[in-house]
């Protein structure tokens, strides 16, 4: 597996032999995989257990919310069950980032409480999660974490393929519906992740300003689905990135985003205001007439969400003269 640090083969044969027992003995034998990057992993651990004539069932929930999972779990089981089965789910990270109490999620809460319906589940019931929710899961759902067969076994993966994950994430910016969104959410959040379990970057690997990107592209995700306190959280880390690296352009552009959003988070208008009249001073320094134009556009709002009618229409009707002057011409919104 080149995908994983050499011990990732010692970790196969581990969970195997993990899988193989629960399977012999029909019994309830709860598993725990720490991996922020499983799919490769999966994909092998399933040829394993067929070659042992195991069916190895995935629930990969990286595109759904869900607050309880057994129920989901029962839902996607093959009908009819195999006689030889174990089941494994990925993806629950997306419910956990999606919850807007993300320090206590309501699927753990859930888990902790409806432990005993687990039981139900008389085969090898495994869970793939990155470290740091596996972490989280610990916390919020010790009753549940107890009953893990043995300590869950860890998968680094190597820097190649972080930096080749982070490449293809990055290049697909196209978002297709809400769970595509969500799908994104989680999987920006992850290579974060793996990013920090790798290192920093070498000659090999995206310089930092990869980092940057992928806290720009997750506040704007977060932003696309309503959760604008943590695209605020994103930004700000974006924006710390920038400001360290001495990129004024990419500062500039943050600043645009995180006044939107706090717009939407209803916070200090002043703030806003300012953040939009530094994007506004780089445009025009930058000779950039979208720049001014967003600016403009967004400034006019602020001042229409302070009363100010006079100063908001001047601002909105500027807004209009650059953006037909530039054939961008659209209706008044944040931009």
């Amino acid at each position: 597996m080149k995908e994983y640090a050499p011990s990732a083969e010692e970790s196969l044969k581990r969970i195997m032999t993990r899988i193989e027992l629960g399977v012999k003995h029909q019994e309830f034998a709860l598993e725990f995989l720490a991996c922020s990057l499983p799919a490769p992993f999966i994909a092998t651990l399933a040829q394993q257990c067929q070659k042992a004539g195991i069916t190895l069932h995935n629930i990969d929930l990286t595109r759904q919310v869900v607050d309880d999972l057994h129920q989901k779990a029962s839902e996607s089981l093959p009908t009819p069950l195999p006689d030889k089965f174990a089941l494994i789910v990925t993806g629950l990270e997306t419910s956990i980032f999606m919850d807007s109490n993300e320090e206590r999620p309501a699927v753990f809460q859930r888990i902790n409480l409806a432990r005993e319906q687990y039981k139900s589940f008389n085969y090898p019931f495994i869970i793939c999660l990155s470290g740091a929710i596996l972490q989280k899961l610990q916390k919020v759902a010790p009753d549940f974490w107890s009953w893990r067969s043995a300590e869950p076994l860890q998968l680094i993966p190597t820097k190649t393929f972080v930096k080749e994950e982070i490449n293809q994430a990055l290049s697909a910016v196209e978002i297709a519906g809400w769970d595509d969104a969500v799908h994104r959410i989680s999987l920006l959040e992850r290579l974060l992740e793996a990013y920090e379990e790798t290192g920093e970057p070498t000659s090999s690997q995206p310089d930092p300003l990869v980092k940057l990107e992928i806290w720009s592209q997750l506040g704007d995700v977060y932003k696309l689905t309503g959760k604008y306190a943590k695209a605020r959280r994103a930004y700000e880390r974006a924006l710390k990135i920038a400001e360290r690296l001495d990129q004024p352009e990419l500062r500039a552009k943050l600043l645009n985003k995180l006044g939107i959003v706090l717009r939407d988070l209803e916070e200090n208008p002043q703030i806003s205001l300012n953040y939009f009249q530094e994007y506004l001073k780089h445009a025009q320094e930058k000779g950039d007439p979208s720049g001014q134009g967003a600016a403009l556009n967004n400034l006019g709002l602020i001042y229409l969400d302070m009363g100010d009618l006079e100063a908001a229409e001047s601002l909105l009707q500027q807004a209009l003269d650059i953006n037909q002057a530039t054939g961008d011409a659209a209706a008044i919104s944040n931009t």
